[in-house]
């Protein structure tokens, strides 16, 4: 494998280089052909066209070459591809910098990404807390990507909500709540009396996300790991929020966090039992990056997050001994 470019290259001088280069060049190394690169950064082909052939005398490599049937991207390109994204990211970061934070009057935008049933538990209390306190600032909530957290921060993004056990030492972390599984079924489920035995847990049939990698980084789906192959999972969905409206009418069990369990069953004909088997109990954490800890709009939305999460009410109380 032939080794990449090093910074020893006789490439000409940085100053000399133009950095609007780095927008076309993060536009082409994220678009399947030129014409799309060039209308997700609102220019002419042509123009993205010219700014590709500038590229590649640059680097002096290809960087991509487009077919009918394939883009193909070089190695060098591939390696530029998270570089250059972050580069412009930090850029739009200090281009944005303020150690100015009113937040009674701040209008700015912070972008956070939580798993799923984090939003539905804890992000739309967030959102709620956000309101009342800063009515000018705007809140996105990203779609969740199920990868390690310095991916995630490869995209423009504020805070991540992540498992604690998925959570990097390297960034700056917040406790925010923890939780533990429980059992959701059917009110009129025939099966299950008041409580659940192991053996009855292991005889039902279950309800469950998908079985795919992005499952396994799910923090109810890792948390169920050691009994994969031990439960009769009847039904897979690639949505959470699907799962409750699955056991409604028959006999079948989700395994999840209790405050998921007790928002659904309060709207929805559901019961909550105990899960007869050991697992762990799920925490999770706000992260951030380090370099934005001393930044007081970061600082004042994980606070925020951290009182919203002491203020929430307690989930319903299980039997006690069955969470590690």
């Amino acid at each position: 494998m032939p080794a990449l470019r090093g910074t020893t290259d006789a490439r000409p001088d940085m100053k000399r280089f133009n950095f609007n280069l780095f927008f076309a060049l993060d536009a082409i190394l994220h678009a399947r052909t030129l014409t799309e690169a060039a209308n997700n950064l609102h220019v002419t082909q042509p123009a993205m066209s010219v700014s590709l052939k500038k590229l590649r005398a640059y680097f002096e490599d290809e960087l991509v070459v487009y077919s009918a049937t394939e883009t193909r991207y070089t190695e060098l390109a591939i390696a530029l591809r998270p570089r250059i994204r972050a580069t412009l990211q930090s850029a739009r970061d200090a281009l944005g910098l303020s150690l100015d934070f009113d937040p009674l009057t701040d209008g700015r935008t912070l972008t956070v990404t939580a798993p799923d049933i984090v939003e539905y538990v804890f992000l739309n209390e967030v959102f709620g807390a956000v309101q009342r306190e800063a009515p000018h600032l705007s809140l996105v909530s990203k779609p969740f990507s199920y990868e390690p957290v310095d991916l995630l921060f490869r995209e423009p993004l504020d805070v991540a909500i992540v498992s604690e056990a998925f959570s990097l030492p390297d960034y700056p972390s917040m406790e925010l709540f923890s939780d533990e599984l429980c059992c959701l079924i059917w009110e009129g489920n025939s099966k299950v009396g008041e409580t659940m035995t192991e053996a009855e847990y292991f005889s039902l049939r279950h309800a469950a996300i998908e079985h795919t990698p992005n499952a396994m980084r799910h923090p109810v789906g890792a948390a169920l790991h050691h009994l994969h192959g031990r439960r009769d999972i009847a039904v897979k969905t690639g949505a959470y929020s699907t799962l409750p409206r699955l056991v409604v009418g028959g006999d079948l069990v989700i395994t999840t966090l209790r405050r998921f369990a007790d928002m659904c069953a309060s709207t929805m004909p559901l019961r909550v039992v105990p899960c007869p088997v050991e697992t762990p109990r799920l925490t999770f954490v706000a992260q951030w990056q380090s370099y934005r800890d001393r930044e007081p709009i970061i600082l004042w939305l994980v606070e925020l997050m951290k009182r919203v999460s002491m203020q929430m009410a307690p989930a319903s109380v299980p039997e006690p001994g069955l969470a590690a």
